[in-house]
């Protein structure tokens, strides 16, 4: 498996961002992003570094993205080139297929507070798709798809995206994202230009 298992601070110091790769500790200030505001491997605040080049924005880009999703690379380069094969905006669809990723919509909800605590749930066989268990984490909802989780779970009402309803104790996928309404601090134009180039 080559997952990474290193402290996941680490991550967020070396994106400058805070990705919330540990769900709540990302917003109490035991936080690796509060303590130290300076990338890993630097001594200090001061240290002097690089002038970046266009290909390592995108590349920094798109590692954001992908330790945000918690995925191996050959699987994110698929969903681009899926992303791209269909058409639309490439960009749009490529963060659509990765919101539709059935880990991703159980850490919407609010049944993990992460997205690695998401994928865990889903892996064993907790969260049933229109009445079936599901253990696949890269399962792509569809709409009219119902998700509801064999625990009683509490389904958080506030947040809610717009693009999923609560009916009692289901979730029920209404249609497909849209950009404007994905929550997430990245320029997808730059991870298409690092794959087209």
């Amino acid at each position: 498996m080559g997952r990474y298992l290193e402290a996941k601070c680490k991550i967020c110091r070396r994106n400058q961002a805070k990705l919330f790769l540990k769900g709540s500790r990302c917003l109490s200030t035991k936080c690796g992003l509060e303590k130290k505001a300076y990338p890993p491997g630097l001594k200090g605040q001061d240290a002097l570094r690089k002038k970046v080049s266009d290909y390592g924005i995108q590349l920094k880009e798109k590692q954001k993205l992908r330790n945000m999703y918690g995925m191996l690379e050959t699987q994110f380069r698929n969903y681009f080139r899926k992303a791209e094969a269909i058409p639309g905006i490439t960009g749009e669809n490529f963060l659509c297929f990765l919101e539709r990723r059935l880990d991703n919509v159980a850490y919407r909800i609010g049944w993990a507070s992460s997205r690695n605590g998401a994928r865990e749930i889903v892996g064993h066989g907790h969260i049933l798709v229109n009445g079936k268990k599901m253990n696949i984490p890269s399962y792509l909802v569809k709409p009219q798809d119902t998700i509801e989780i064999k625990n009683n779970f509490k389904i958080k009402e506030e947040g809610l995206p717009v693009w999923m309803e609560k009916i009692d104790n289901k979730i029920r996928i209404t249609r497909f994202p849209k950009m404007k309404e994905m929550a997430i601090p990245i320029n997808e134009s730059l991870i298409v230009a690092f794959y087209t180039r």
